[in-house]
């Protein structure tokens, strides 16, 4: 064994630290985990990894529980609304660039 003998096992720290990182109880905590994605639907567990507890990073609040991808992609957005907003305009326009750009009216 190297260094100094630990009083609780990492588990129980890293549990402590999450408890207090979002301030939440550990039966909130446990509750949340079994939920599916907030966004997607996606079950616990889905692509081998848990769910993230989704947090305002300004305030802390936490807003719920999400699969990993949908983490990533609100990271990605900067968690910006009006950001995500012209994102979903984009996907729904029906431009096809294949035939080149249209000409101007």
């Amino acid at each position: 064994m190297r260094g100094k003998p630990r009083a609780k096992c990492r588990s129980c720290c890293s549990l402590e630290r999450t408890l207090s990182r979002y301030g939440i109880t550990a039966e909130t905590l446990t509750e949340l985990m079994r939920r599916p994605c907030d966004i997607c639907g996606a079950p616990p567990g889905s692509f081998q990894r848990s769910h993230a507890i989704d947090h305002e990073h300004s305030s802390g609040r936490v807003r719920g529980v999400l699969c990993h991808s949908c983490n990533l992609a609100l990271g990605h957005f900067k968690d910006d609304p009006e950001r995500l907003a012209r994102a979903v305009s984009y996907l729904a326009h029906d431009a096809d660039y294949r035939a080149g750009i249209p000409s101007a009216p």
